[in-house]
């Protein structure tokens, strides 16, 4: 990466996170210059003011998650080795912009002009793409027959809430996008749960099928005893 592309890297990260905790009213330039370590100029230089800013935030890092979308989908492969690659890919991406989520979240529900001009078109193409990707493999008896509209949101979501509410979530799950291990974890439980949920019949018992010894004896176990009948005594 170049030295000036690094510097761009480093105010748009910078202003990420101070606009996610602090909103965009209450971030100046000058705050963003000073936890990029840069001179204020060159903030005016590559985005011209903080408006310019805070629209490049949003214009990269939808745009990165469209290319996963596509890049996942236009690959060979079955749906299910597609969705698995985009949820890996979608969830290292959060988890390196972890507060882009909550960016996001803010600008939607202010309604504000760049959730008109820029969100909201590029989520509607990005659904779009990973709705037809769902519709694919249920069409060709992947999935089971899932609602095809409501699937792709409920994927999305189950990543981006652990980045929404992470200050609520650390108080009981110690756990977060800063540490190495997470990412694995939350992209192979949202993997887990998704396809789980979504996978014909056939392809679950697939599946399961290391699973039922241990299930079979958790079913003996949890059997009832027979009661054993009492004596009757004469009065």
């Amino acid at each position: 990466m170049s030295s000036e592309a690094e510097a761009r890297e480093r105010i748009l990260l910078s202003a990420e996170r101070l606009f996610a905790a602090k909103g965009f009213a209450g971030t100046t330039v000058r705050d963003i210059a000073k936890a990029a370590d840069l001179n204020l100029a060159m903030i005016h230089y590559y985005f011209g003011n903080k408006d310019g800013l805070y629209r490049a935030i949003f214009e990269q890092n939808v745009s990165a998650v469209q290319r996963m979308l596509s890049e996942a989908a236009g690959l060979t492969g079955s749906s299910r080795a597609r969705l698995t690659r985009f949820v890996r890919a979608y969830t290292r991406f959060l988890c390196r912009h972890p507060h882009f989520a909550r960016i996001s979240q803010q600008e939607i529900l202010n309604g504000g002009k760049i959730a008109r001009e820029v969100f909201r078109p590029q989520v509607a193409r990005n659904y779009a793409i990973f709705r037809a990707l769902v519709d694919e493999g249920v069409r060709s008896g992947e999935f089971r027959s899932v609602d095809v509209d409501m699937t792709p949101i409920s994927a999305i979501g189950m990543i981006v809430f652990f980045m929404i509410a992470q200050p609520v979530i650390r108080d009981f799950l110690p756990a977060g996008p800063d540490q190495p291990e997470f990412e694995a974890r939350l992209a192979d439980h949202t993997i887990s749960i998704l396809l789980n949920g979504m996978l014909a019949t056939r392809e679950r018992s697939q599946d399961a099928s290391a699973e039922q010894p241990r299930a079979g004896a958790r079913r003996r176990s949890s059997k009832p005893r027979s009661k054993t009948k009492p004596r009757s005594t004469s009065a």
